[in-house]
């Protein structure tokens, strides 16, 4: 159902939710070690970044930055891959960088989602969790089960694929600043 990169405390929460909600979940993480506890859960382990793309037809990403993730998926054996899959970016950024994100995404054939986590990772999966989203209506709509596993506080906050990347960083200033 979802590949999940990035097995960071955030990262493994994300993935735990969905294993824990029965789903077919990949995980990935620059070190592998991070995946054993989800693989004893359920997840299976993949051993490259384009293994776990082609593991599921949506990847959720969430690592250190969008520089990291375009790193991680700039090669021919991901690009390749990248068309008709559905990306979920999950990592910290600007505006800026969700706008170029998706359109590097996009030019590849892939449909991108981005998103901001408002809160930390003991809220994942519970009435706490608040994670807006932003980009196509459409795609969210086909996407919004799957996603709303994470909390019941999913939200769709508009096309202009910046628009959760802004509010995350008012938030951030308002709540860590």
């Amino acid at each position: 159902d979802i590949s999940t990169l990035g097995l960071g405390l955030m990262g493994s929460s994300l993935a735990r939710a969905f294993v824990e909600a029965r789903h077919s979940v990949t995980v990935w993480n620059r070190s592998g070690a991070r995946t054993q506890p989800l693989v004893q859960l359920g997840a299976t382990a993949a051993n490259s970044v384009s293994a776990a793309v082609v593991a599921s037809p949506v990847v959720l990403i969430c690592i250190d930055s969008y520089q990291t993730t375009r790193a991680l998926f700039a090669t021919p054996d991901v690009i390749k891959l990248l068309p008709g899959r559905v990306i979920v970016q999950l990592t910290t950024g600007s505006p800026n960088e969700a706008r170029n994100a998706a359109a590097w995404f996009s030019s590849h054939g892939a449909l991108y989602l981005d998103g901001a986590i408002l809160g930390g990772p003991a809220n994942i999966a519970t009435p706490r969790a608040m994670i807006l989203y932003s980009g196509s209506r459409e795609l969210f709509d086909r996407s919004s089960a799957l996603l709303g596993v994470l909390g019941p506080g999913t939200r769709f906050v508009g096309a202009n694929i910046g628009a959760a990347a802004a509010i995350d960083m008012a938030w951030l200033a308002r709540h860590c600043g």
